[in-house]
């Protein structure tokens, strides 16, 4: 391309922008199968223009391209810029594959339990890692700890396997996770997937001169999954310096630190002893607590104890309150529903999937119902599909005197009844229970 066209010192500014990106970039005048092994050497991925001449030898590889990715057959490889000549928008389409190769190619960050009960700082975490590397994509997936933890052993595998589908399918990107508990379930039980806990990220990279820490010495409790990754403690205590972060003391921390009471499902299966546990925790400093696990947050504050994340730190436009109560299982759920909403439309111009029709009963819990349906793993979900097909259907029980109606259905392998007060469009739950027994003869 003549100077007049791109002068040099342009393309030099351009080339040093993707080497603040870490991208190596590589010109030849032919691409050739020679130049490609020397280049993924000292490359995890590759990315072949076929704007430019290429070798014969080189066709068959790069065909069946996935035309989501980018990606090639062959791990590792990605291409773009096969659009005709004669295209009407040929170089806008041209960038928009480049553009998919790239976001393929470098990393997405992973997380579940921040994201239900924090998706505002999930927002403000994401936003940071973009503007450091604006090809970090956002994976709204589980890891598999609880399925594991339940020695769930085919439900595990089918989660592993799904995701080891979609990351091969992005071009096996770096994967960054917020919980030291998906850490610990890569690097245990896939291997090959090369993970990294965000907080080394951050502690590398995080710049607060202007900073200055306004919260009394707090006691910092590490989540038991990080009990023996002294890299990934190191980082988050070098995190809190850099904020200038006083720290209490709490001899049970570290490689002694000691579980919040969520571990290994312990609040599934045994809901009394998780509390004693969470309880003698809360029990040892009468600090402010501080992690940055956010189910040990939860689990801390169910004790009434004022319990803060690292992000209420870093990020303190979006800080919650130390005393804020832990969220119910529904709340969670409607937070993960709403954050990928906004992500898939603000991030994405993607529209995300249309609602369930159910989703839209208006629904009132009686004050006394909440903690017992908490209890009882009982989500407004459940609630919600029930009242539908109920109404749909015609089917339910009216009481003689009072306007009290009764309900079920089965979703699943669970039946719900419910009691309830019907206004309208309105519904207010006065009683919830449910079931797993399938009464023989008996048709839903």
């Amino acid at each position: 391309m003549p100077p007049a066209s791109l002068p040099a010192e342009i393309l030099t500014e351009e080339i040093a922008v993707l080497e603040k990106m870490a991208v190596r970039f590589v010109s030849a005048t032919r691409l050739s199968r020679e130049l490609l092994a020397e280049v993924r050497t000292s490359c995890q991925a590759v990315y072949l223009g076929q704007d430019g001449e290429l070798d014969a030898d080189l066709h068959d590889l790069l065909r069946n391209v996935a035309a989501a990715t980018m990606a090639l057959p062959e791990e590792g490889l990605f291409t773009g810029g096969i659009v005709e000549a004669d295209h009407n928008f040929r170089y806008i389409a041209s960038v928009a594959q480049e553009r998919a190769a790239a976001l393929s190619m470098d990393r997405f960050m992973q997380g579940v339990s921040l994201t239900a009960a924090r998706p505002d700082q999930t927002l403000a975490l994401y936003n940071h890692l973009l503007a450091d590397q604006p090809v970090t994509g956002l994976w709204l997936g589980c890891c598999g700890a609880p399925a594991h933890w339940a020695g769930r052993k085919t439900e595990f595998r089918e989660i592993g396997e799904k995701f080891l589908n979609s990351w091969h399918e992005m071009g096996r990107p770096r994967v960054l996770t917020c919980c030291s508990s998906c850490l610990q379930m890569f690097r245990d039980h896939l291997p090959e997937v090369e993970v990294e806990s965000v907080w080394t990220v951050l502690a590398a990279s995080w710049q607060s001169a202007d900073f200055a820490a306004k919260q009394p010495p707090l006691a910092l409790t590490d989540p038991c999954t990080a009990r023996n990754d002294t890299l990934t403690q190191t980082a988050v205590r070098t995190l809190l310096a850099d904020l200038g972060q006083d720290l209490a003391n709490l001899p049970m921390s570290g490689e002694l630190t000691e579980c919040c009471g969520y571990g290994g499902l312990m609040d599934n299966a045994n809901p009394n002893l998780a509390r004693k546990v969470a309880e003698h925790r809360a029990s040892q400093t009468t600090a402010c607590f501080l992690t940055y696990c956010i189910m040990c947050r939860e689990q801390l504050a169910r004790t009434a104890r004022p319990a803060l994340h690292i992000l209420d730190l870093l990020f303190p436009e979006a800080a919650r309150a130390a005393e804020e109560p832990p969220l119910g299982l529904s709340e969670r759920r409607e937070n993960r529903r709403a954050l990928q909403k906004k992500i898939l439309e603000d991030s994405y111009n993607e529209q995300a999937a249309s609602p369930e029709p159910w989703q839209a009963i208006n629904l009132k819990i009686a004050s006394e119902l909440v903690l017992i349906l908490e209890k009882l793993r009982i989500l407004e979900d459940d609630i919600r599909q029930v009242l539908w097909q109920s109404r749909q259907g015609g089917r339910f029980f009216e009481h003689g005197t009072r306007s009290t109606r009764m309900a079920s259905a089965r979703l699943g392998e669970v039946t719900f009844w419910l009691e309830y007060e019907q206004d309208g469009e309105k519904y207010l739950l006065q009683r919830c229970w449910s079931h797993r027994m399938s009464p023989a003869g008996v048709t839903k």
